[in-house]
Parts: structure tokens; C-alpha cells; sequence
């Protein structure tokens, strides 16, 4: 136990090292939307102990899966034994002495057995004193100011905790409730003056201070005036004018910091919601729509196999690795308001690996007889997170089915990368185009998305975006069940420094990006990008886990079991090369380039200077190792140009995709004999004529608004028509 770190715990560890760094990266705090605080009921705790999270109904509960034996139950006491077998070290700031005060105070509800209450208050005791080692005396009243105060979050909460757990037990004495309560107005009062992203609820560090700020309110109340201050805070302030509508901003149930912080946020705010609810009546998870979310993006986050999930922001290890944790949190609080959600959530958590700690949370969420549901029932093969910005989409829920992602959204968290336009490809659990950036590197250049370089004339970390921008975001989203169109707008990523002070010189005008998704294995990727000076340098960028081959205007790549595929058909003149990283830029973490992978190679598509108008359009296939990509031939036009793919997108004679330059529609050419048109970037839902005409052995199709018009145009902006015949 004292040996090993918990699964957030162990990501925090490596963080430590460059917590400075990471903290100090920001130039400005985060800008959330304005918020408008929500009223929450002021309901008090009831008399008895324990209050938080165990009422009746969760003794009972325990006690049964004790009596029962179930592995939850057999996990907690095997860590229960180990914490009483001898004194553990602290771990990273203090998680281990957390989970012991937590395990063996529900080891002794569960059980009566007194030398469970007893290594739980020892360990309660350390919390308050001590620092690595039970007695060392090293803690106290200064203790939680470490690492900007992340340790609030287990000396806080947990203090917290045990003080309300432990009410009871034998060797509870008053001086030890007293110099409880004294550690936790120090901290409290420390953290809330001075703590490290206090106001800003989408922030793993406020989600600390939340839970022991709750938490304390909830155990003192009734024994010190400083209990019901403490509630009011959390009640009024940190959940009522901060988090509810924050969360509210986060529709979809993503984390901007990515899910190595998330998984930990998200179990704290459903443990708050649930102790709330245990000790007040308030039944606080039916006012966070965004816990129910989060199953659903769980369940698309994950690759095809299972094994991955999709890893935006900062991560210690890649692939990224699925957890538990925030589902038996979330589905501990969602049971008594919301019994779908709980029941989906428990079978993803049932399915899904535990964390390897936090015993007591498992035993606290053991399904015992409760329902499960499983979320696949009726859930569609694409979606799109709004509150972020980010888009699911795969072929199927085989296990070696096709799996791509795209993201385009604000800027609104620490730790969030700089990758708006980033795109990722899977196949099974095979990466195909992956994440670049290792820990902290949140550079533009270590994900998959556009470089531009300006000479250092505006961006302020060239070729990289910024953290200034605010105005990007996904703009068409839509599955007709055969194809997938994803498009956002992200040139304000690339907003300079100055921007906050409202400065106007921009070096990228415009940078759209459009994703055609075509089952069961191509993507089509679509990128207009205006930058202020012809000279500027525009480069397109993915990168590969695996050595690619590179020869222009292809290149590709065999992972595992499967293969990719990347022709480029726009631009023209355009170079290729395939870089091998890291290559930095500079200081800091968006200018760094430092990937997780040794040898990971960035596929570079660089345009040629001298217009300000540039253009990528790319083919990209994901197939079994041996299979061959799609054959493709380029469509010209004016205002309509893309691509006949045939092969692996379609059967039969091919699928002519032309991309438009603007709602307006335009001509452009397709092959006559082709079955099917897909016209892609046109005004959602809005109606058009089509005419074709004879151009040789292909049609010169014509498409223009009109509100007579007998085609219409889907939800994304995407026109499918059955190839009209050419007149002569």
C-alpha cells in the first residue's frame, strides 16, 4: 500500500517534478464564460454521525457486501490488514494515509471490530501532524501549502472525512475532533486566500478544495460556529456561483485538462453531490446534468478495443489508459435521482479497470444487486461534446472497428493543449495517427493540426496557437449513417499575446477545417487556411507511432495489425517529409515539442509561400496491414473540387466527395459513371438545384441555392445525390 501511488496520485507524482512549470505556463488565468450564480437549497445536516456519504441505506449496503465477501468487500479489507500490519509511509501528498483513514473507519462500520477504528484514528493523527511518516511531526497547520496546495484534496477532505466517520469510535477523543478542526480552518482559510485556482471551477485544484470544504462544512456543523461558515462557502460560493455554472458550459461531459485530472474531478464533484444529498436531503447530483454526461463520453471516448481512450491534454503515460474512478463515483450519486444514468454508468465502471486504490470508494459503489444497463443500447456511432468542442466518430462497436476524433473548441483550462484542428485515426487498438505530445507538451506542433509561421511578425509562439483565443469551435456536426461531417473554425487560436488587452494584427485570418468521414475507414480532411502575409510559412501536420513512408504525394504506415494511408491531393506543389521529434522551439510548454514516444515521427505537408490563400486536402485510409488503400482522382472545379475515391471507401464504381468554397455551392467535376455525390460545406438544411453537363468522360456538376430547389442539404451542411445524368 505505502508503496504504491493511486492512479491520479501516480500522474500527480511525475507532475510534481514540473508542477512549477506547469502552473506558471499560463499568462493569464483561464476565462470562463460569465457566470450566474444558481441558488442551492440551505438545508442543515442531520444530528448523527456519520453524515457523509454513509446513511442507512449505504451501512446496510456495506455490511452486506462484508457479509457477502464480494471482491469490492475483499479488496478494502486486504487493505485494511496491510495499513494495521505496520505504519505506511504518506505517500504523494498524503494519499496514502487518506485511503487508510477512509478504508479502515469503513472496515470498522462494516465489522465492529475496534482495531479498525483504532489505525484509523492513528492515521487521522498523521494527517493532522505529520508529513511522510506516521509522527514525524512534520506537518500541521503549514502542511497543505506544498505544491500550491493540491494536498487540500486528501490532508483537507480527509481530515474531513475521518472526523465524521470516526465520530463514534472508541479512541475518537474531543482533543482529537478539536485539533481537527483547528488543522482545517487553517487550511481552509490558507487555500481560500491564497490556494492555487481557487475560483475557477473547470480546475482539478478547485474540485480539491471543494471536496474538503464540503466536507468540512457537512462533519463540523453543530460543533463549531466554523462548520456552518464553512457549509455556506461551499453551498453558496463554490458550488452555487461557481460550479454549476461552469459545468454548465461543459455540455457533453468532457474535461478541458484531460482525463488524467478529470477522473479524479469528476469522482470529487459526485462524492460532494452524494454527501450532500446524505447529510442535508439536498439532492444536489440532479442539478449536474454533466456526471450523467460523462458515462456517454466514456463510452465514445474509448478506442475500438477498449484499451485506450482518447487522450487530450496532459497525460504521464500514453496510450492513455481507461479508469473507474469518476464512474463508482458517479454512479454512487446519480442511484437515488437518476437510475438510468447510475445503472449505465455502473456498467461501464464493471467493465472498465480499478484504479488499484481507493478501496473504500469501491466497497462504498459495490453493485451488490443494483441494475445495470448497457450504454451501447441505442447509442449512436458519432458524436459531438459541444461544451469542448470535441467530436466521436467510428465505423462501428466491433472491437477492430475504425475510430476517429476531432477537436475544436475554447480555450478554458489549465493543462489543456494547444490543438485546436487536432485529429486522431484508429483502428482496433492500433494507433494510426496519434497524439504527439508527451506531459506538458502542449505545443501546437506536437499534435495534428496546422503550423503557421509568421517570422515572430504577431504569434507569440510561432509556429504554434496561442492560449488567447477564444472564438473557436465546431461549426457543423452530423451523421446520416454513412458518412460522418465534422468542421470547425479555429483562426483565433492563433491570436497573439496582446489579445487580452484587445489588440487587432492577426497572422491567421482564416483557418477552417473540414472532415469527411466515410465508413467504414477514410477520412477526408479539408483545411482553407488565409494567413495576413503571402510569404508566411503554412505546414500541415499528423503524426505517426510508427516510421512512415514518405514519398510525395504519399506517405503511409503499418501498426499492429493495420495500415494507413495518407495521399495528398492538395496542394499541388506542396512538400512532404517526415520529422523526427523532438523539435522544440523554445521554452515552455507551447513552444516545446517533447514526445512520448521515441522515434515519433511528425508527417509534415508544407505549402509553397507567395499567396495568402492556401489549401490541404487529404485522403487519409485506416485497413487491415495487407489491405490496399483507395484508389483516388483528383476533382478541379470552381468553387467544387475534392475527390472520386474508390475502393476501400466504397463498392461499386466509386464516391465523387467535392468540398465548396462557401454556401453558395459552384460548379465542379465529377466521374459520369460513379454512383453517388457527396457535396460537403453548403448551408445546413438549406435547398439547392443540382444540373450536370457532359465534360469530357466526366459531368460538370453545378449546384446553387435555391429556395425551389429539389435537393436539400442535411443538418451538417452535406448534400448526397444520386449521380445526375449529364445532358448532351
Amino acid at each position: 500500500m505505502s508503496g504504491r501511488l493511486p492512479l491520479l496520485a501516480a500522474a500527480v507524482a511525475l507532475m510534481a517534478v514540473v508542477q512549477g512549470a506547469t502552473h506558471g505556463r499560463r499568462r493569464r488565468e483561464p476565462r470562463e464564460q460569465p457566470l450566474h450564480p444558481v441558488a442551492v437549497e440551505a438545508h442543515e445536516p442531520r444530528a448523527a454521525h456519520p453524515r457523509i456519504l454513509l446513511d442507512d441505506a449505504a451501512l446496510a449496503r456495506l455490511r452486506r457486501s462484508a457479509h457477502a465477501r464480494t471482491p469490492a468487500w475483499l479488496a478494502l479489507a486486504a487493505d485494511c490488514d496491510e495499513q494495521l500490519a505496520k505504519p505506511i509511509r504518506s505517500g504523494y501528498e498524503a494519499f496514502d494515509w487518506a485511503d487508510a483513514v477512509a478504508d479502515l473507519a469503513l472496515c470498522w462500520r462494516a465489522t465492529g471490530d475496534r482495531k479498525f477504528s483504532d489505525g484509523a484514528t492513528r492515521y487521522l493523527r498523521a494527517l493532522l501532524d505529520d508529513r511522510e511518516q506516521v509522527g514525524d511531526g512534520h506537518g500541521g497547520d503549514l502542511v497543505v501549502r506544498h505544491d500550491d496546495g493540491y494536498g487540500i484534496r486528501s490532508f483537507g477532505a480527509f481530515a474531513a472525512l475521518g472526523y465524521d466517520w470516526l465520530w463514534d469510535a472508541p479512541s475518537m477523543t474531543p482533543e482529537l475532533r478539536a485539533l481537527a478542526t483547528k488543522r482545517l480552518s487553517a487550511w481552509l482559510a490558507w487555500y481560500g486566500d491564497k490556494g492555487y485556482q481557487r475560483d475557477h471551477a473547470i480546475a482539478n485544484y478547485f474540485c480539491g478544495y471543494l471536496l474538503a470544504e464540503s466536507f468540512a462544512g457537512l462533519a463540523v456543523f453543530g460543533d463549531s460556529p466554523e462548520g456552518a461558515r464553512w457549509l455556506a462557502h461551499a453551498r453558496d460560493t463554490l458550488i452555487g456561483a461557481r460550479l454549476l455554472p461552469s459545468l454548465s458550459q461543459l455540455d457533453g461531459g468532457d474535461w478541458p485538462e484531460g482525463w488524467q485530472y478529470g477522473e479524479l474531478s469528476a469522482a470529487e464533484i459526485a462524492l460532494t453531490a452524494e454527501a450532500f444529498r446524505t447529510a442535508t436531503g439536498t439532492p444536489l447530483a440532479a442539478r449536474l446534468p454533466w456526471l450523467r454526461q460523462i458515462a456517454a463520453h466514456h463510452l465514445h471516448a474509448l478506442v475500438p478495443d477498449g484499451s485506450a481512450l482518447y487522450d487530450n491534454g496532459d497525460w504521464s503515460e500514453h496510450p492513455a489508459k481507461p479508469s473507474s474512478l469518476a464512474l463508482a463515483a458517479i454512479a454512487l450519486a446519480l442511484e437515488p435521482v437518476d437510475a438510468r444514468g447510475a445503472a449505465e454508468a455502473r456498467w461501464l465502471q464493471k467493465r472498465t479497470p480499478w484504479p488499484g486504490q481507493r478501496a473504500w470508494l469501491g466497497a462504498l459503489a459495490d453493485p451488490l444487486e443494483r441494475a445495470e444497463r448497457d450504454p451501447h443500447e441505442g447509442a449512436p456511432l458519432s458524436v459531438e461534446l459541444s461544451g469542448t468542442g470535441l467530436a466521436f466518430m467510428r465505423a462501428s462497436w466491433a472491437p477492430d472497428a475504425t475510430w476517429a476524433s476531432f477537436q475544436c473548441g475554447p480555450t478554458i483550462a489549465d493543462h489543456q493543449h494547444n490543438d485546436q484542428g487536432h485529429f486522431e485515426l484508429w483502428r482496433g487498438g492500433d494507433g494510426l495517427i496519434v497524439d504527439g505530445g508527451g506531459y506538458g507538451s502542449a505545443s501546437t506542433m506536437s499534435h495534428n493540426s496546422i503550423l503557421v509561421d509568421d517570422g515572430k511578425r504577431h504569434l507569440t509562439y510561432p509556429p504554434n496557437q496561442g492560449v488567447w483565443g477564444r472564438d473557436m469551435r465546431t461549426t457543423r456536426f452530423h451523421d446520416d449513417g454513412r458518412e460522418v461531417i465534422a468542421a470547425g473554425e479555429f483562426a483565433d487560436a492563433y491570436a497573439p499575446s496582446c489579445a487580452d488587452d484587445g489588440c487587432t494584427p492577426r497572422s491567421v485570418r482564416r483557418a477552417r477545417r473540414t472532415i469527411v468521414y466515410v465508413r467504414p475507414g477514410v477520412l477526408l480532411i479539408d483545411d482553407r487556411v488565409t494567413v495576413d502575409e503571402p510569404g508566411f510559412g503554412v505546414t500541415w501536420t499528423a503524426h505517426f507511432a510508427a516510421a512512415p513512408t514518405v514519398r510525395w504525394p504519399l506517405a503511409g504506415a503499418r501498426v499492429g495489425r493495420s495500415r494507413v494511408d495518407v495521399q495528398t491531393l492538395w496542394p499541388l506543389d506542396g512538400k512532404s517529409a517526415a520529422v523526427v521529434e523532438p523539435t522544440s522551439t523554445g521554452e515552455g510548454p507551447y513552444r516545446q515539442n517533447q514526445p512520448w514516444l521515441a522515434g515519433m515521427r511528425r508527417l509534415e505537408i508544407a505549402s509553397a509561400t507567395g499567396d495568402r490563400e492556401r489549401r490541404f486536402l487529404h485522403v487519409i485510409s485506416a485497413g487491415a496491414a495487407d489491405e490496399a488503400p483507395p484508389t483516388t482522382t483528383r476533382l478541379d472545379g470552381r468553387a467544387l473540387s475534392g475527390v472520386l475515391l474508390q475502393g476501400r471507401a466504397e463498392a461499386g464504381r466509386g464516391l465523387n466527395v467535392l468540398f465548396s468554397d462557401g454556401e453558395a455551392g459552384g460548379e465542379g467535376e465529377i466521374l459520369a459513371a460513379s454512383e453517388s455525390v457527396i457535396v460537403a460545406g453548403l448551408r445546413p438544411s438549406a435547398p439547392y438545384s443540382v444540373a450536370a453537363r457532359p465534360l469530357g468522360a466526366k459531368c460538370l456538376l453545378d449546384v446553387k441555392p435555391d429556395p425551389q430547389g429539389a435537393a436539400r442539404a442535411d443538418a451538417g451542411g452535406l448534400l448526397r445525390l444520386a449521380t445526375p445524368a449529364c445532358r448532351r
